[in-house]
């Protein structure tokens, strides 16, 4: 006969705490994913993260962590030489165009030359000033520099570069390579520039095996070295640059390919080259054969329409190459009035966006994080303004209507870029307007209507409702002026009603009648709170200010300014002034 055992009760377990020593909490958050989100909103927690994940130092080693390899978060589309910033990722990661804006390159006009992104910075060619720009978008930071004077652009033309970077901090040194045509298109040509010394090295050369005109593809880094694609009578060739012998040497490209081509790092760590010919793809690679010789072997052979979209079928027409991610191996490839991303070690495809444009994209890889900009990224005349970037964002707007007789609220989101339609309710009483900022309390904002009567107006952000609260009764001020929500313990609607002589604290409860009242929790001489003395009387008392996020009231008593937490009734006197006026506390970490 089975028995039926009486279970043991147990005792809770503990709830789980985070730890107090910062540099191992800090340490936990740098696990965050390197998304542009994930900073903002682990800051959002409490005043401790956002503390931890906006020093400049936290930042360094966020970055540094995440840099190999660094997430692509969007591409610059080289508009008739405008850098056009475009994000490739999906709300709430989407980073808006006017986050990355190079100001000289508007100033000055269309005359820069995209040569490419590498570890965070992006290197443009300005033909007319005969002078290279290293830029940084994620801080706005750039360096002008002038290209030797012996590369005069009439013997001598650049025609692409490279920049690397000598260390992993985005402010360290770096590299520049450049390189180009001489000698009647018989000759290439590469020279160096270093951050550190501030100067070009002499002038590299190797005979071109066939005319050549342009190098018309960034470079790419595989190992110690290098590669462009160079254009010219016969089509293509690679120029490879040995960055530690500081010499050129010519790599012939695979026979019959089509000039819509990418060169890439194979799994390997070998020299790629991914082909595009008519509707299908070749993947190439350069390996050592038995003889000692590098030959290109190709390896697979893809239907272009079947990796690009599987699902329609899609019928390739008219096909280009945009650019290329080399840190995660992606194509960015334009067919059928589209652009599409393709990973090129997965065959992977994903259409990012319809478009009926042509233009070359430099895509751009970083461990992007919400930092101080100067606004237009660059040095603006007159008064310096900053900004905080920002996840996104709502707003909720109130007022009143119908002669003051109908209160109103409309909502804004910064992802959609839209305002929702009016949401209205009946005012209980003629409301004038709302004179002090809305508090958020669970997921409702709450508003003081200065009107004939006292009330409190409710907006559900879940259900986009309006709705009016009463006043307590019997409180010791009917005055929203001496009053103030708060967020109570428990998560319950808080209200502080203060007289002259007394604190009241209210809380929103729901009663054994299942109905919802104000009860009074706690009642207080204001003498003693604020610690004032028996024989002092708080005269002209107003309620100034409120910082939501520590729960604390700014009063003016007794011709002093005051700090009153409301949790513990602590106060602390801040100031004397004989002149009342509303304060807004601000809180954040300064740099």
């Amino acid at each position: 006969m089975n028995r039926l055992r009486r279970r043991r009760a147990t005792s809770p377990a503990p709830p789980v705490t985070l730890p107090d020593d910062d540099d191992l909490l800090s340490e936990i958050l740098l696990h965050l994913p390197p998304r542009p989100s994930s900073l903002p909103r682990a800051s959002l927690v409490c005043k401790r993260w956002r503390r931890l994940v906006t020093d400049p130092a936290f930042h360094r080693r966020f970055r540094a962590r995440h840099r190999n390899p660094p997430p692509l978060i969007g591409v610059f589309e080289d508009y008739l030489g405008y850098p056009f910033f475009r994000s490739v990722l999906d709300p709430p990661d989407l980073i808006p165009r006017e986050r990355f804006r190079l100001r000289l390159a508007e100033d000055e006009g269309g005359q820069w030359h995209f040569y490419g992104c590498r570890h965070g910075r992006l290197l443009l060619f300005n033909r007319a000033k005969n002078e290279i720009v290293v830029w940084v978008p994620d801080t706005g930071d750039h360096r002008q520099v002038a290209v030797p004077p012996e590369i005069d652009g009439k013997e001598k033309i650049i025609w692409n570069g490279a920049v690397l970077s000598a260390a992993t901090a985005d402010d360290g040194p770096f590299r520049v390579v450049l390189v180009g045509v001489a000698g009647n298109n018989t000759q290439m040509f590469a020279c160096v520039y270093c951050s550190e010394s501030g100067k070009w090295s002499d002038l590299i050369s190797v005979a071109a095996p066939f005319l050549v005109f342009f190098f018309r593809d960034p470079g790419i880094l595989v190992g110690k070295a290098l590669y462009w694609m160079a254009y010219g009578e016969r089509w293509l060739t690679v120029l490879q640059f040995d960055l530690d012998k500081q010499n050129l040497s010519v790599i012939e490209w695979p026979y019959d390919s089509e000039p819509y081509s990418q060169t890439w790092l194979t799994e390997g760590d070998c020299l790629g080259a991914a082909t595009l010919s008519g509707s299908s793809l070749q993947m190439w690679e350069r390996k050592v054969c038995s003889g000692g010789v590098a030959k290109w072997v190709l390896q697979k052979t893809y239907e272009l329409k079947n990796v690009l979209n599987p699902e329609f079928r899609l019928k390739i027409g008219y096909l280009t190459k945009l650019g290329y991610a080399q840190d995660i191996k992606v194509m960015f490839l334009w067919a059928d009035h589209s652009v599409f991303m393709l990973q090129l070690d997965t065959l992977q495809a994903k259409k990012v966006w319809e478009s009926c444009v042509i233009t070359p994209i430099h895509p751009y890889a970083s461990t992007y994080v919400a930092v101080y900009h100067n606004i237009g990224m660059g040095t603006p005349k007159g008064v310096h303004w900053q900004v905080v970037l920002c996840c996104p964002f709502n707003v909720a707007l109130v007022g009143v209507a119908s002669n003051n007789t109908q209160m109103f609220a409309c909502f804004y989101t910064s992802e959609t870029g839209r305002w929702s339609n009016l949401i209205f309710t009946p005012a209980p009483f003629l409301v004038f307007a709302f004179v002090d900022p809305g508090i958020l309390v669970g997921h409702s904002l709450y508003w003081f209507p200065t009107g004939l009567g006292s009330a409190i107006l409710q907006f559900d952000l879940d259900r986009q409702t309006l709705a009016v609260i009463e006043w307590p009764s019997n409180p010791n001020c009917y005055s929203h002026y001496m009053s103030q929500i708060f967020l109570a313990e428990g998560g319950y609607l808080g209200l502080v009603t203060l007289s002259y002589d007394s604190l009241q604290i209210w809380e929103r409860k729901v009663c054994s009648e299942g109905v919802t009242r104000w009860v009074l929790q706690r009642t207080a001489e204001l003498n003693k709170v604020l610690e004032l003395g028996s024989g002092v009387k708080t005269s002209h008392l107003v309620r100034l200010g409120y910082a939501e996020d520590v729960k604390v009231m700014l009063l003016c008593a007794d011709s002093s300014v005051f700090m009153l937490q409301i949790d513990s009734l602590q106060s602390r006197k801040l100031w004397e002034t004989n002149i009342m006026s509303s304060l807004h506390p601000y809180a954040i970490k300064a740099h």
